[in-house]
């Protein structure tokens, strides 16, 4: 499992566009698409008004890797532009493990 989590930073007025563009149809019909995605999760930040991090897993770095390098991804960023206040800040992670809440009741 290889974790990715890109932080930037968003006009603080605007971080309600930026999560409605982030997680719309279009981008989450590309990221579904990308081979070896598991899955997204966007968080804005409580304590630093418009710093949006996204965090998203993959089966491997390789596929990870090609889809921050792909033209879809630069796509979207691009779209983003005009609500950034900061350039994307990328880190990479390997993952070990996940842990979930068991199931109750059925």
């Amino acid at each position: 499992m290889y974790v990715n989590m890109t932080t930037v930073n968003v006009q603080p007025d605007k971080t309600e566009e930026a999560f409605e563009y982030t997680m719309g149809d279009e981008a989450v019909r590309l990221m579904r698409q990308a081979p070896g995605f598991q899955y997204a999760l966007l968080l804005e930040d409580q304590s630093v008004a418009g710093r949006v991090s996204s965090v998203t897993v993959w089966d491997t770095q390789e596929q990870a890797e090609a889809w921050y390098t792909s033209p879809d991804y630069a796509e979207l960023i691009k779209g983003l532009g005009p609500l950034l206040t900061s350039a994307p800040e990328r880190h990479h992670y390997k993952g070990y493990t996940q842990v979930f809440k068991e199931p109750t009741g059925a």
